[in-house]
């Protein structure tokens, strides 16, 4: 008499042949387009983890990042993450973008990976049984950046050859340096614009400062910087100076909001977090409080918002859990609402396209409520605004959707976060599509 045997479906499928599973993704995709994944070759029925890595680079080295879910496989053996909801891992629901923002550090040491490249592995019971490996790439490959003489650290993003493109001027937040411009440049560049990145302020972290000859506090820094920058970029062939957009990114939103107050040639503005009122300054050498602008205009300093406890703030940042920037600045504000007045950004005298995008749950500054007033100002003046604000988002609402959003301390829901940075792209992309024609 023959026993009769019975086998799992996971151990059937974790014994057949590794080539009758694999992960179906593009080697190659700009960063913030559809990554679209499937495992297939699987038993239907079959219960699979997707597990996602990366490295990635921060002033103390290389760290490796991580995801996880499980998912189970449909009647035809196939998981597609654009329909599929995890039974459990780092993310719920189906989202074909869940497995990269989801990443969150992990021990491990960070090697077999280049940069900005993802490793995708499908394990059942533990044991790889198809991998595979995406380019997650800031832009086309033959992107050139050039140095921009007279502005240190700027550099001037487009592909080579063609007619005179239309310009977006790109503007970081108070990280400072030039990481922004270098990764949001060759994309934009990539789809049919020159992009200047242009750094304005350049503070020392404990590393040394990034671009010398920059200012290394967050104060005083001039507006009419960007005229300079307008007169450079009218002087070269490739560029059709009458068609300029800028990007701005948290204080640099409120860097964009008072250009675009100020400079009626710029054709498309996109301010993501930013400020309806100019603030005090911030940084090395600023040793008293409320005394100094963020920004500048002709030599003379902006009113600003004065922060109310800021210093104290700042040193419980690096202490406890669950401290917030924006309260000394909230509270600053409604302790002076004659000086939040007069700092107020004259927005409706603008009267080209305007996108202002803020977090309801933004913990760096009201973005959210900011963005709103904005919007208001110009609904006031008869002028329309594209207002976004997302309620259960935070500060990091500017990228691709694809970066790892969980980190100890973020604003918002990580997931919010990677949704609103995908819905942001897309609007600005659309904006200044239809006003500058690429």
């Amino acid at each position: 008499m023959k026993a009769i045997v019975y086998v799992s479906m996971a151990a059937l499928l974790a014994a057949a042949p590794a080539a009758a599973q694999r992960i179906e993704v593009p080697a190659r995709v700009t960063a913030g387009e559809p990554v679209p994944v499937a495992i297939v070759g699987l038993l239907p029925g079959a219960s699979v983890t997707l597990r996602a890595e990366r490295i990635e680079a921060d002033y103390s080295g290389p760290k490796l990042f991580a995801s996880h879910a499980t998912f189970v496989a449909d009647a035809q053996g196939r998981i597609d993450l654009a329909t599929a909801a995890p039974i459990s891992g780092d993310y719920s629901g189906a989202d074909a973008s869940g497995p990269f923002w989801s990443m969150r550090a992990v021990e491990g040491a960070p090697t077999g990976l280049a940069a900005n490249e993802i490793r995708l592995s499908a394990l059942v019971n533990d044991k790889t049984v198809a991998q595979a490996r995406i380019l997650l790439a800031h832009g086309d490959a033959r992107v050139v950046a050039d140095a921009v003489p007279g502005f240190p650290g700027a550099k001037l993003y487009h592909l080579p050859g063609g007619g005179r493109r239309p310009v977006i001027v790109l503007l970081g937040g108070s990280e400072g340096g030039a990481s922004f411009a270098d990764e949001a440049g060759p994309m934009w560049a990539s789809i049919g614009y020159a992009a200047l990145g242009l750094p304005y302020y350049s503070p020392d972290w404990g590393y040394g400062q990034e671009i010398k000859g920059l200012p290394d506090a967050f104060a005083d820094i001039p507006v009419d910087r960007l005229e300079a920058a307008r007169t450079w970029l009218a002087a070269q062939p490739g560029i059709d100076a009458s068609r300029i957009g800028l990007y701005g990114v948290s204080k640099g939103g409120e860097f964009a909001i008072l250009a675009a107050s100020r400079f009626p040639w710029l054709r498309a503005v996109a301010a993501v977090v930013p400020s309806d009122v100019v603030w005090e300054a911030f940084g090395k050498g600023i040793d008293v409080d409320g005394v100094r602008s963020s920004f500048a205009w002709r030599g003379k300093p902006l009113p600003f918002v004065p922060y109310k406890g800021m210093r104290e703030t700042i040193a419980r940042l690096f202490k406890e859990t669950g401290v917030r920037l924006r309260v000394p600045q909230d509270e600053g504000r409604w302790a002076h609402p004659e000086r939040a007045a007069a700092a107020r950004i004259a927005i409706e005298r603008y009267r080209g396209a305007l996108l202002v995008a803020g977090g309801a749950r933004d913990g760096t500054w009201a973005s959210g409520p900011m963005a709103q007033a904005i919007a208001e100002r110009r609904a006031e003046a008869g002028l329309a605004t594209q207002l976004l604000v997302f309620p259960n988002a935070g500060h990091g609402i500017s990228g691709t959707g694809y970066e790892p959003a969980v980190y100890p301390g973020v604003d918002g829901d990580p997931g919010a976060n990677a949704h609103a940075q995908a819905s942001v792209r897309a609007a600005a992309i659309a904006m200044f599509a239809r006003v500058l024609r690429p």
